[in-house]
This record gives structure tokens, sequence and C-alpha cells, in this order.
């Protein structure tokens, strides 16, 4: 079946001679969850032994048709949605009838909770008032799967997002703090990077009056360090390409490079990149000035700077740290002093060993060697 056995919407587990709810011992919930997981999780059935107007019921087979772009005569045509499910995985036959996969159930769902080993992943937003977690003023939990209720959940985020107002000719506007394009690909991200063997914890956007930040529950695939250029690696495949196929994202590994690029363009901080043990975390942080930045915001700064100029055949120079920084060329030697901060800590070093004087010297990432590069370039 893929996920333990219930009774009355409770999992159980032996502990002993005794029988012991599933939930009071976490230890050997995640044991079960990783050997459950060991199996194709997308393809193993969340919801079996259905009719055809069961899983019409159970999944939002309208906007699924809508976001295939499948075109009916004559109104839905059960048996052509129910071919059209099967071939994107959503559902499985047997004898006759119909079990909904996994997959089915994390996109499409129409509530969350009718799959009992889904119903803890459902994707949750909280907005505070203020930079900390003591005064929430808005909580929303999913109710429907990820792709039948993403619109709804972007426009809400979009709708608590902070604004600031611009002058653009005579005319004031209201412009939001954060690309949207951003936001959107690190939601998605979360989404589909998630580890559905941790138990208990979802995907969550948290909205601060400062900063946001998108929660994954689970370990990153590849170090923080290198989520710019890095090779597409997905964790649910048959997930990333069923999301792919309904153009909601590449695939291609490029998401990130896109999110430092567009925080670039905006003149936003740059982003951090969290490894938190069991989940991983991405923050996009409201405008702030150089002289308000941290240390650790330059050193930040500077080292995806010099990751993205890379990811573009260019290399960092003093000079391009800042313009990305917006500081004036007078005051150069506060960038080389954080250059230097940021080589201090590993992150980046000289393009070209034999050629490290002057305002024109060119970095590279520590990820990149220089006998790696024509020199000439």
């Amino acid at each position: 079946m893929g996920y333990p056995i219930q009774f009355r919407g409770q999992a159980y587990i032996r502990v002993g001679s005794s029988i012991k709810k599933l939930n009071d011992h976490p230890a050997r919930e995640k044991n079960l969850w990783q050997k459950l997981s060991s199996k194709n999780f997308e393809k193993e059935i969340a919801l079996e032994n259905l009719s055809i107007n069961d899983v019409l019921d159970k999944l939002d087979y309208k906007t699924f048709c809508e976001y295939k772009q499948l075109t009916v005569n004559n109104g839905i045509n059960q048996d052509f949605v129910i071919e059209k499910m099967q071939e994107s995985k959503l559902i499985k036959k047997s004898k006759g009838r119909i079990h909904i996969t996994n997959l089915g159930a994390i996109l499409w769902a129409n509530d969350i909770d009718d799959f009992s080993n889904l119903s803890r992943k459902a994707n949750r937003l909280i907005v505070y008032k203020g930079i900390d977690r003591l005064n929430a003023v808005k909580e929303i939990v999913s109710e429907k799967g990820c792709v039948a209720e993403l619109p709804i959940i972007v426009d809400y985020i979009f709708a608590h997002l902070p604004i600031k107002e611009e002058m653009e000719g005579i005319f004031r506007k209201e412009r939001l703090l954060y690309p949207k394009e951003a936001v959107r690909e690190l939601v998605l991200n979360a989404l589909m990077h998630q580890d559905f063997g941790e138990t208990g914890v979802s995907t969550m956007v948290e909205i601060f009056s400062n900063r946001i930040e998108i929660r994954n529950p689970s370990k990153p695939l590849v170090s923080t360090y290198r989520f710019v250029d890095t090779l597409p690696k997905s964790r649910n495949e048959t997930l990333a390409r069923e999301l792919r196929q309904l153009g909601l994202c590449e695939e291609r590994g490029m998401g990130i490079d896109k999110v430092v690029d567009l925080c670039e363009i905006n003149q936003l901080p740059a982003p951090t990149f969290r490894n938190d043990g069991n989940s991983t975390t991405v923050i996009l942080y409201a405008p702030i000035e150089f002289s308000k930045m941290s240390k650790d915001d330059k050193v930040r700064a500077t080292y995806l700077h010099t990751c993205l100029k890379y990811v573009r055949r260019e290399f960092m120079t003093n000079q391009s740290l800042r313009e990305r920084l917006q500081v004036n060329k007078s005051n150069y030697p506060q960038i080389s002093k954080i250059i230097n901060y940021t080589m201090e800590a590993g992150l980046i070093h000289y393009k070209n060993p034999k050629s490290t004087i002057g305002r024109n010297v060119q970095y590279i990432p520590f990820w990149v060697k220089p006998s790696d590069i024509d020199l000439n370039i």
C-alpha cells in the first residue's frame, strides 16, 4: 500500500506486545516512512478500489483538463479524462477498479484530507506582523492538491507581500518589494523537491515585514553553496516531470539562478539558502541600504554575484560588485575589503593567480579551478 494501516484515520504500530499510536513514536514513524519511501513514493497508491465517479469526485479533474489544454466535445467525457489521468500516472487501473496514486493526490486532490497518508503534507502560509513569529495575523493551510490550489496560494502570497511606493514621472505607483517570478519559482521549488518521507511537516511560506522564508521539508540534494549553476537533480522525478509538462517548471536546474538574478536586477539583498538538517530554507529580504548590511550580508552578495557572473561566462570585479551593491566609484576600497572577507571565507578566489593587483582583478567561485579557465577570456 505504501502507507501504514489505519483505523478511523489513526495509524498504529506494534511496540513490543502492545499496539501504540504511530504518531506517539516519532523515531519509529520516521524509520517506517524511510523504508516506505525507498519505493517510488509517487507511484504508490494513496486511495484504492474506486469507481470512475469516485475518482472524479476526489480529484480536481476540471482544473486538470484546463492545465492539460484538453478539449472535449459536448462537455467532459469521463472515459477520456480517466485515460489522460492514467497517462500522467495519477491513477492506476486493476481488475475494473481504479486506484489514485500519491502523485495524483499530491497534485490534484479536491480535499487533501481524503488521503490520510498525505493529510499532514498540506502546504501552509503564515503572515506575521513584524519581524518575528510572536504575532501571526493570518494562517492558511491548503485544502487541495498543490497544483489544484497553486493559483489561490500564489495570489494570496502576492496579496500579503509588502508594497513600496515609487514615483513614475508625476504619478505615484505601488510595487511589490519582491519580484513575483522569484517568489513563484521558490514556492514551486519547495513543492517539487520536498521529501515525502518526512512526516508531520510540509512546505511552508512565512511572510514577515522584512523578509519571506520558504521552507521545504527535505535535506538539500546538493550543498547550498552549489545551488547556482548546479546540474538538475530531482528528488521526485515523476512529480518534476509532470510539473514540467504542465508548464510550471523547467526542470533544467536554472530556477535558483533566476532567483539570484532577479534579486540583483531589483537591487534586493542576496537570498539566503540554508540547510536546516531535515529541511531547506530560502530567505528573500526586503531592500536594505549598503551601510546597514551586515558583514554576512555583504559576503553572501559577493559570493552569489561571483557565481552569477561565472554562469554568464563573465567574471566578478571590484566594479561589477560596486554596481551590484550600488556603491559609489570613490568608495571602491570598501568593496575591496568585502572581496577580501569573501576570499578569507574560502568562497571565491582569483581567476588568474598571477594577476592579483589592481581594480580590474577578476574573481571566480571556489568550486572553479583557475586551470579550468582560458585566462585570456
